[in-house]
């Protein structure tokens, strides 16, 4: 289980990421980014179990009287029932609604593989530069949410080299042990997020964060450090 703060923290680390090492496109300040929590009745986020979304110009267009908070291309919608979610799937959903803000920020298309791949690079340098919102994952954890992931990567992933290659690595699982760009700067938890208090509303867009229906452990707890690898696995 997790907390809003916890939230707040992993999308700050996320932001850093984005600003201070990017991707081969470039790095990108997304410090314009808000959270706005969506409560029952009025937290459909295009299907019953989606439980994130980042608002783009169509789904601003079609459904912000029901959010006066909401920014188009700067807004990332979440339901409260993410804080039952394990760490690490959390920490995965934020990277991923971050890699959509991306995308838009960079000018380039705003797919599900190009949101993937900032995904995947986010998530594995967080690793790699031993992040403090990373306290309760485990590699083992990242191995096993990767490996969750990969149909959903495979999927979109051709006419994309970049995201092939991604793939490849987790296959092997090399994923955590290649090299990335070296960071430029550490995040600390006292960065601000804004995040607005839930009006509510129906949403759809096609852009989603999609959990399998095999279902998730949403008490599992683990430490990186320690963690042994035959621990309560996430599925």
């Amino acid at each position: 289980m997790v907390s809003k703060m916890d939230v707040q923290n992993c999308l700050a680390a996320c932001l850093l990421f984005s600003k201070e090492v990017g991707l081969s496109s470039g790095s990108s300040d997304l410090s314009f980014l808000q959270i706005d929590w969506v409560k029952p009745p009025n937290d459909f986020l295009g299907t019953d179990s989606n439980p994130a979304i980042f608002v783009n110009e169509d789904t601003y267009r079609l459904l912000s009287r029901f959010h006066p908070n909401w920014i188009s291309n700067k807004t990332i919608a979440l339901k409260e029932k993410i804080l039952d979610y394990t760490p690490m799937l959390m920490v995965g959903i934020i990277a991923h609604e971050a890699g959509h803000a991306f995308n838009i920020s960079k000018n380039i298309s705003n797919t599900e593989a190009n949101a993937y791949i900032f995904e995947i690079e986010c998530l594995r340098h967080l690793y790699q530069t031993n992040s403090s919102v990373l306290a309760d994952c485990s590699t083992s954890d990242f191995l096993k949410y990767f490996n969750l992931r990969l149909p959903f990567y495979t999927k979109y992933s051709k006419q994309n080299p970049r995201l092939e290659a991604l793939i490849n690595m987790i296959n092997d699982e090399s994923i955590l042990t290649t090299a990335t760009k070296p960071a430029i700067a550490h995040f600390t938890p006292q960065q601000t997020i804004r995040v607005f208090i839930p009006i509510g509303s129906l949403v759809y867009q096609r852009h989603r964060f999609f959990i399998p229906k095999t279902g998730i452990d949403k008490s599992y707890n683990s430490n990186r450090s320690s963690a042994p690898d035959n621990q309560k696995p996430l599925i």
